[in-house]
């Protein structure tokens, strides 16, 4: 006979699976009602931390800083020019996720060469995935989002366990809240229930920003901004 709690339990999983369903029938990819997909909500963030990223370059003294800076503004404007909201006459920049794959790794190459931030190539591949994958299956935009965020938390706190002194407190903890963030997708079938709902993805998100990783953080802070928008 199952007890009152498993079934409490068993009917919250249900209610957080039939949510997510809603989620994906008002489509990871369609615009819905609020006009954006979910992808292009993706790639603007990551436009706008290129155009930051690109920005301070300049503050480089090397020519190659500046020319990459350079690259990146217009990339950023291309990219701006391809959502859609501004509409040129003659000038149809295409929005596909082959596109957002190219520009993606060739800023991600740049950021490497000059050994600086990639959170903005990585929400531009993160947008890619979301516009190429998540059509044919069944995880939602927003679950994929958090659990790249929380993936790149655990081995961003493993190298924090290592590194000793405080390191060792905040990995564990980085560990802790991003095992907690996937087991939320319900992913694994393991009876331990922990909601997918927007304040746990704030909550955690903002602890692993914080005190963990701010890639991370960014990447789990823009789940919970899909959550939101219910995608």
């Amino acid at each position: 006979m199952p007890t009152k709690k498993s079934s409490e339990k068993s009917t919250k999983v249900v209610k957080s699976k039939s949510r997510r369903r809603e989620y994906h029938i008002h489509g990871s990819i369609s615009k819905g009602d609020i006009g954006i997909s979910a992808s292009k909500i993706v790639a603007l963030i990551g436009t706008l931390i290129v155009v930051k990223e690109s920005i301070a370059l300049f503050n480089q003294p090397k020519a190659l800083h500046i020319f990459g800076g350079i690259i990146g503004l217009l990339i950023a404007v291309v990219l701006f020019l391809s959502f859609g909201i501004i509409e040129i006459d003659r000038l149809d920049i295409p929005y596909e996720w082959r596109s957002l794959l190219i520009i993606g790794l060739i800023l991600l190459v740049f950021s490497i060469a000059l050994e600086g931030s990639y959170i903005g190539s990585v929400m531009i591949l993160l947008a890619c995935c979301i516009e190429g994958i998540i059509p044919g299956k069944s995880m939602t935009a927003s679950e994929l989002v958090v659990l790249v965020g929380a993936a790149w938390a655990i081995l961003k706190s493993i190298s924090l366990l290592l590194g000793g002194d405080m390191g060792i407190l905040y990995g564990i903890i980085g560990i802790i809240v991003s095992s907690l963030l996937i087991l939320s997708l319900n992913i694994f079938n393991i009876n331990f229930y922990v909601p997918f709902e927007w304040w746990v993805v704030l909550i955690f998100g903002f602890i692993i920003y914080t005190w963990i990783d701010s890639m991370g953080g960014t990447i789990i802070l823009t789940g919970f901004i899909l959550v939101l928008m219910a995608y």
